[in-house]
């Protein structure tokens, strides 16, 4: 098994406690803006947080990824996520519009700390006849607070890392 595979794996948890609790919470899907919150939840952290590069929906089973071209190709070895290609001719509203009528969604939650108010007039005006949009706040948060095995072997490395370095750093001012 690879460390990929694994890290997939990792993800694939993260994203099956997220849609436990949207199905806790009544809701058939979050769209979510948050680049930290991408990140932990596939795994990608290339995208910048000052540009809408990407945003995420979290169906009760599926997950769709929405960006342009730049990225497409590297998140094809990703397998838990459905790749949405946005462009000049198809923007993310539209495919955002194909997905939810193709997944019959009818309860949108998204991140209301995270959705400019543009961005929320944009889903209202395209959604709201057909939608109910509902902004939600810390649903992924709360997961990313408790850490899981990876998050904290991660911590222990960086804990000894960074202990190392400063023993080193404390040697060599000592030896001057």
């Amino acid at each position: 098994m690879t460390v990929n595979v694994l890290k997939y794996r990792m993800f694939q948890t993260r994203i099956k406690k997220l849609q436990k609790a949207l199905i806790k919470q009544k809701f058939d899907a979050l769209l979510i803006t948050s680049v930290p919150n991408i990140a932990y939840l596939t795994g990608v952290t290339h995208f910048s947080k000052e540009e809408r590069e990407a945003h995420i929906l979290v169906t009760n089973s599926s997950v769709y990824i929405f960006t342009d071209k730049r990225y497409t190709d590297s998140l094809t070895q990703i397998p838990h996520l459905s790749i949405e290609e946005i462009s000049h001719q198809f923007s993310f509203i539209d495919k955002l519009q194909t997905v939810l009528k193709k997944e019959n969604i009818k309860y949108l939650g998204f991140e209301e700390d995270f959705v400019t108010y543009s961005e929320f007039e944009n889903l209202s005006t395209k959604f709201s006849k057909h939608i109910q949009l509902s902004p939600q706040s810390g649903l992924v948060e709360q997961l990313r607070i408790i850490k899981d095995d990876h998050e904290i072997e991660n911590l222990k490395k960086q804990v000894e890392e960074n202990k190392n370095k400063y023993l080193r750093e404390k040697w060599w001012r000592n030896s001057i």
